[in-house]
């Protein structure tokens, strides 16, 4: 394909992953990007090709560098690929980072509402909505605060919160959970799957670490070192709820090691520990 005239298209024909007679929320198709680096073009993503369904969770798991960063700013329209085409059903992705990429000059709930703000939800609706949210997540009574008077944790919780809150038809997650204790990050994946189980949009969801995918995840697609293109894909077969301890069972277990196996040393740095 040639050079896009947009970085987003909305989404015109069903194919890949999706149901019969639905529309995939997500499709790549051949989807390249480079950069420029001292006057040198360096190759990025190379025939990226996949969709993904509405309300499916699909996780990018690959080692560092390999482009799953790139990929979702590309979705969110923040990047324009070289060639290829995306279309997605309801415009570009929403972002939601590594770092908790709260405004330090806002409270908790004006960070919260800041997407609705954007999208000028009128400020007694958005500041509801967002007080359910925060309340249920462990926040209420922290309204007023500002981020340096937070947790990380909490910062997380707001950043995750805030993405919901807009009703993304397409939430774009890298490695928000990374920086966390194993503690915080399991209460904060299953508050996740909380949010994601009464939003139901489609999750693209980047991580290293192979539990996480597995216990997140619908499908999995595995990305090779740069240039990132897609490896293998693995639908996740156990069924929802999903309690941490599933990690210990035999299935999950011998699904990781499939993973592991097949891919070997292309995915070091996906490694997890077990």
């Amino acid at each position: 394909m040639g050079e896009m005239q947009a970085p987003v298209r909305p989404i015109s024909t069903a194919s890949g992953t999706a149901p019969p007679n639905t529309s995939p929320a997500l499709r790549c198709e051949a989807l390249a990007v480079s950069f420029q680096q001292n006057g040198v073009r360096v190759p990025i993503l190379r025939d990226i090709s996949f969709s993904a369904a509405p309300g499916e969770f699909v996780s990018l798991l690959g080692p560092s560098g390999c482009g799953k960063t790139t990929l979702l700013r590309t979705l969110a329209g923040l990047v324009t690929p070289e060639s290829g085409a995306v279309f997605t059903a309801n415009g570009p992705g929403r972002m939601v980072f590594q770092e908790n990429a709260l405004f330090p000059w806002m409270t908790v709930l004006d960070n919260a509402c800041f997407g609705l703000e954007i999208e000028q939800t009128p400020r007694a609706e958005r500041e509801s909505r967002a007080r359910l949210l925060l309340e249920r997540y462990r926040l209420g009574g922290r309204e007023k605060a500002y981020p340096h008077e937070l947790s990380l944790g909490m910062k997380q919780r707001v950043a995750v919160i805030r993405g919901f809150l807009s009703n993304p038809g397409l939430l774009l997650m890298d490695e928000p959970f990374a920086a966390l204790d194993w503690q915080m990050r399991l209460t904060l994946q299953e508050e996740l799957l909380d949010l994601w189980a009464q939003d139901s949009c489609t999750v693209l969801f980047v991580t290293h670490d192979v539990d996480e995918a597995i216990l997140l995840s619908d499908r999995i697609l595995v990305l090779s070192p740069q240039p990132g293109t897609i490896l293998g894909e693995y639908a996740v077969p156990f069924s929802r709820p999903r309690p941490p301890e599933l990690s210990v069972r035999d299935e999950f277990v011998a699904l990781k090691r499939r993973i592991l196996a097949d891919f070997g040393d292309r995915l070091t740095g996906a490694r997890s520990a077990g």
